[in-house]
């Protein structure tokens, strides 16, 4: 028994120096270090060395600060025409996408014995004519009474408008377009027997067409009727309108107020139902167009920008973005001139002094500040 003790002993120490042999002789893994780390090493062996950021100074331009809110486009106009008679239909309703003119026929419907009701009311108001002008000879002689006069008189008029309501309801066999527009659905076919209100065509209008959006009570009263806008559509068309509504009355579970604008759609191409941006300009303000990378947050979830003062101190300065556009965002809440760390900002926070490799100006002021500029010399009388 001892022997066997020995025996398995020395076989588990040779597996342990098995495994052992593959992690000993290897190298330890070079992980390379970022350059948060590199700076944080360089910080911890030189004492009191304030770390090193690139910055650039960039001025603030007037710039439009809008109400925006998503929006969806809507028809202007969109109709069931419905029939306004009994009858069936007795030919092919219109094509859904043909584009039709106010007073076209969009559906026929058999007319029936109408026909022969209309000739029989034009008997009835011939008739009636004659009685009268039978009876006014005759009064004119001194036979016939005032009363009898007025009786032939009212049932000319009888006859008159029995006839007309009969040719109204003739003519309400062709269902006619109320406007100018697009068949977007057909509801009858041909042989249908359609009752009066049953529809016959769904109609709409493409132009001009809204943009229809929910704005909050916060900013409803920047809104006006008559005020321009614009709006971004899904598909990155820009299309411009004018404010033709704005609600009196809240939604209760939103609090937000509908604001209509109304757009030119001349040739169609903008359809209902399209996902928009729409963007009511509230005034004019000045802002810094800046990398959305270059937001950071403070203690209390604040959203702000690093920056540097005139001693080379960190400072984080809260703004607020207005609007964005390809080159980047538009911030509000800096000085006209300021000089914003665009390389190292993560590393820092404020009140660390730092040391400050300034980047060119931009020409353009309204050039966005890229968070990964290419490194560059500190201009000779660049500010401190």
């Amino acid at each position: 028994m001892r022997k066997t003790y020995v025996t398995a002993l020395i076989i588990i120490l040779a597996c342990v120096a098995w495994l052992l042999s593959g992690i000993v002789g290897e190298p330890a893994p070079t992980i390379a270090t970022s350059l948060a780390e590199a700076n944080a090493e360089a910080t911890t062996r030189e004492v009191g060395a304030p770390a090193r950021v690139r910055a650039r100074v960039i001025h603030a331009s007037q710039q439009s600060e809008d109400v925006v809110v998503r929006a969806t486009t809507v028809s202007k106009r969109e109709v069931e025409v419905r029939s306004m008679v009994s009858g069936r239909v007795s030919r092919p309703p219109v094509e859904v996408g043909t584009r039709v003119k106010e007073g076209d026929p969009l559906c026929y419907l058999d007319p029936a014995d109408r026909q022969a009701w209309v000739a029989e009311g034009e008997a009835a108001v011939v008739q009636a004519r004659l009685e009268q002008e039978g009876t006014l000879k005759l009064q004119g002689q001194g036979y016939q009474s005032e009363t009898q006069a007025m009786a032939t008189k009212a049932r000319l008029a009888g006859a008159i408008a029995n006839l007309e309501q009969r040719r109204i309801e003739l003519e309400r066999t062709t269902i006619r377009a109320p406007f100018d527009g697009i068949v977007e659905q057909r509801h009858a076919e041909l042989g249908a027997f359609l009752q009066p209100g049953h529809p016959c065509v769904t109609m709409l209008a493409p132009d001009p067409i809204l943009v229809v959006g929910q704005v909050s009570e916060m900013d409803v009263s920047s809104v006006a009727v008559g005020q321009q806008a614009g709006a971004r559509l899904v598909d990155g068309r820009q299309v411009v309108g004018t404010v033709s509504f704005v609600g009196q009355a809240a939604q209760v579970e939103t609090r937000t107020y509908r604001v209509e604008v109304l757009v030119s759609n001349p040739d169609h191409s903008i359809r209902s139902g399209v996902t928009a941006d729409l963007r009511i300009p509230r005034g004019m303000v000045a802002a810094h167009r800046i990398s959305p990378a270059l937001l950071a947050l403070d203690d209390q979830g604040g959203v702000g920008v690093r920056v540097v003062d005139a001693g080379n101190v960190v400072r984080l300065l809260p703004v607020k973005v207005i609007k964005d556009d390809v080159q980047g965002i538009w911030v509000t809440g800096l000085p006209d001139a300021t000089t914003v760390i665009t390389v190292g900002q993560e590393m820092v926070v404020a009140g660390d002094t730092v040391e400050v490799s300034y980047e060119p100006e931009q020409p353009d002021q309204g050039a966005s500040i890229s968070a990964g500029s290419a490194p560059a010399q500190n201009p000779e009388g660049a500010p401190s």
